[in-house]
Order: structure tokens, then sequence, then C-alpha cells
């Protein structure tokens, strides 16, 4: 399917590059670091005075599509079973207008795969001056589809020119999160001149049904925003119509403008492993990551990820004799227990409001009251859910007490990673993590060097851990 062969490959890309972007803002004084998620949120949530962000990062084009694709395409899926007509098409021509990551061509794909949309071939055009942030993801479709997609590095108001110019009559338009997006960078002068071409061009196309789809943010109580231009549109558009309204209900904001209907559910479509977790850890408090920082940084997290995933482990950073020293230089502070429980309790209903159980890693202190389980992170029961058969395994006694992990086989050493946490025990020493990387080796069967005459290989003795013998509750 085409949306998870595009989050693999954004997926990849970002794991590989994000410490390595030459984007202006990036490793910025308010960032320290690449940071796409904070990036993300100065353009989406600008502060009053603040410099002004767009979108301009190829690595935060791979974030943009890993955090929203899911979300964004379901959105377009619900949309498009509007249309029973173009269900039936042999030919599919469809018209993107601001297409950016293209999250509607994963809706059209997904309709297809599920034998809703019939066509025997399909023509996509997609319009965004964006080219230098899409790129990757745009040359990523254009392999998967061969041919059959085409981009426009223009204007979006450039629409009805491109449709006239390249003589090709789209039988579906969709603005994708474009209204709203224009109302906050065109005059509306600007707007209504492309809103009389465009109804123009329709009105011209005498016997010739063309679909029209607008899917746009429904965040605030207001009608305008976008809407007004939409409705502006249709009413400049000849008969015969048909015009629908709906809005989604945004449950996980507390305001939303309700434009027409409201749609039946607003779950997401796509299958999502139920085994994808969110991990966030570890919390350390220091002047800057203060209890209200972490509080507004979990709740982003959070609400980004509400119905991607069921769990969250959480755990407060530890001091050991390895990482001691690094500890030190972050200035960072312990909470007293009261203000601890107090700030779990509330991590525990932003977990709740977003639809995530809440669980501990390794801690000493009982969170059972605030909402928050003990867990870990090898988890044996998550294990056997989803290789499907039971495991005859013990607690790991070479870890810490309070640890509930269950026995496994550590594949990593020590001072290896290049992420540089500061609080991380396992890299102590800059000196050997540099020293240990420049030994590394893609060819090598080992995490860092190579083989030489000196060494000695000794196979472990390997054995099933499946449980053979069957209880009552196999059947």
């Amino acid at each position: 399917m085409l949306i998870n062969d595009l989050i693999y490959e954004c997926d990849e890309r970002y794991s590989q590059n994000k410490d390595s972007c030459q984007c202006e803002y990036c490793k910025c004084e308010t960032c320290n670091e690449s940071n796409c998620a904070e990036c993300l949120r100065k353009i989406h949530y600008p502060e009053k005075d603040s410099e002004k962000r767009t979108y301009d990062c190829v690595n935060m084009a791979d974030y943009y599509y890993c955090r929203y694709s899911y979300r964004y395409a379901s959105e377009v899926v619900y949309g498009l079973r509007q249309f029973r007509d173009i269900m039936k098409l042999d030919t599919l021509k469809v018209m993107s207008v601001g297409c950016g990551p293209c999250t509607e061509l994963a809706a059209i794909d997904y309709l297809h795969q599920n034998g809703e949309l019939n066509y025997k071939k399909l023509e996509f055009r997609g319009i965004d001056p964006l080219k230098n942030m899409w790129k990757y993801i745009w040359e990523d479709i254009d392999e998967h589809y061969q041919g059959q997609v085409k981009f426009y590095e223009r204007d979006i108001l450039e629409l009805v020119d491109i449709i006239v110019e390249k003589k090709w009559i789209p039988d579906l338009i969709i603005f994708q999160y474009v209204f709203s997006d224009m109302y906050k960078k065109n005059s509306a002068e600007e707007i209504r001149r492309f809103i009389d071409k465009l109804a123009k061009f329709l009105n011209e196309q005498i016997g010739k049904s063309i679909y029209i789809l607008a899917n746009d943010a429904n965040i605030g109580m207001k009608y305008e925003g976008g809407r007004d231009f939409f409705d502006i549109l249709e009413k400049k558009i000849n008969e015969p119509k048909i015009m629908r309204r709906y809005h989604f209900n945004n449950d996980y904001r507390p305001t939303h403008y309700d434009y027409g209907e409201e749609y039946e559910d607003n779950g997401i479509y796509f299958e999502i492993p139920a085994h994808i977790k969110e991990k966030y850890d570890s919390i350390i408090f220091t002047k800057k990551y203060t209890p209200e920082y972490h509080l507004k940084a979990f709740e982003q997290i959070a609400t980004a990820l509400k119905g991607y995933t069921e769990k969250c482990v959480i755990s407060f950073v530890d001091i050991y004799a390895k990482n001691k020293k690094n500890m030190e230089l972050l200035d960072s502070y312990e909470i007293d227990k009261n203000e601890l429980l107090e700030f779990a309790k509330k991590i525990a209903e932003i977990a709740k409001d977003n639809g995530m159980k809440i669980g501990s890693c390794a801690e000493s202190i009982d969170l059972d009251e605030c909402g928050i389980e003990h867990n870990c992170c090898i988890d044996k029961t998550l294990i056997e859910d989803i290789i499907g058969c039971r495991l005859k395994v013990e607690k790991d006694k070479n870890q810490r007490g309070e640890c509930g992990c269950m026995e496994s086989v550590e594949i990593g050493t020590y001072n290896t990673c290049k992420n540089g946490c500061k609080y991380c025990y396992a890299n102590y020493s800059e000196e050997s993590v540099v020293k240990n990387c420049g030994k590394y080796d893609p060819e090598s069967p080992i995490l860092c060097g190579v083989f030489d005459e000196n060494d000695k290989i000794t196979e472990r003795n390997v054995k099933s851990l499946k449980e053979q013998q069957l209880s009552i509750f196999d059947f």
C-alpha cells in the first residue's frame, strides 16, 4: 500500500538525516537540536512577534508525513466516499491543489486497494510551489506509480491556467488544507479572483461532471478561515450541482465549527500495528526542562499520536556512576514526592484524553494512584501478543529490582551511539564514541570494527523460549 511504503521511506530518511540537517533553523538558539516537531509547532501555532516559519526543509517533510499522513489520508477517505459516481470510472483523473506530500493520493490508493475505487488507470496531477520541501516524497511517489503522476511547481492560484494549458480536464479536484492556508497567505482580492476564474472554467464544462473535495482545518468556532471562500465558490457554480457540507467532531480540541452534518466517525482507516508504542523517556528536570515544559511537550506528542498508539511508557532519569559527570553539567534537579505525584497525575490525564494507557519503567515509586501502572520495556505480555504464543521466560535477574523486563540478550555495547544524550549511562566517554564509530564498517558482521586473526568467536547456546505445554487458556 502506498502510504505504508512512503512511511517506510520517510522514516528511513529521517532517522539517517535528522542530525545532519542543513536547514538554517535547525540547531538554532530556540531548538538547540534538530527538532522537526518544534519547527512544525512554530509553523502551525506561531507565537506573537516571533520569526515567521514556513515549510522549508526535506527532513521536516519526512517527519510531517510520518506524523500526519494516516490522519489526513483518513479524512480524505471519508470525503471521497460521498462521491458514489467516481467509484466506477475506468480512468480517474485527479488534480490536487497544494498537494504537498499527497496524503490524498494515499487515500485514493487505499480505496482502490479496498475495491471501492474501480479505476483501471489513474492520472494524478499535483500543484504545489514547495518542490524543494517535498521533492524526495514526490520522487518516491513517482517511482511507485511509474509515470502515472505529474507534479507542477507552481503557485496554487495558477490552477486553471495549468488545466487549460495542458488541455487536461480532471474528474476530481481536491483542495487538501488549502483554503485555510490561502486565507493566511493571500489577500481576499487574490482569492476572489482565483474563485471567479475557477467558477468560470467549471461552468464552461457543459456535460462534464467534475467533483470537488475541499478538506480543511476545523479548529475554531467562527465561520471564517477558509470555509467562507469555499461557499463563495459554490454559489458561483451554475446548476445542476450537488453540495454537501460535513465536519468532523474535533474530539481532541475544545473548539470546532459545526459546518454542515457531522461525519459518523472520526477514526483512522489504516491499520496501525498494535505493538507500535510511544516512549516519552527519560524525564529530566532542569532550568529549561521544567515540569511545565514536559507537560506541554507530552500533550503535543500525545495529541499527534491519538489513534496511532495505545500505550505510553515513561521513566525518570536515574543517576549512575557512568552518567553522573554529564548530569552535573546539565544542572538537573529532583522534585519532591508530592510534586512528582501531581506531575504524574497530569501526565496520566493527558494520556487518557488521547486514548492511551500509561506505564512507568523501572521506577521504585508507586504511581498506581495517579493512573500509571508498573511496566517494562522488554514486555513479556506484549511480545506474546505479537508472536501469538506464550513464552517460558523469567524476569531478568541482572537488572534492578524495580525493572520488570523479561530475560533478554543485549546486542549493543557501550560508547557506540552518536545521539549524545547527556543522561544516558551507555555513553560515558565522547572520545570513546568517536573512536568506536570511526571503526564502523557496514560490511562487517559486528557492531564496530572487523574480525582479525586474534579474535575468538564463541557461538551462544540459544534455545527456544516458546512454551510447548498447552494450558486451558490456549483453547
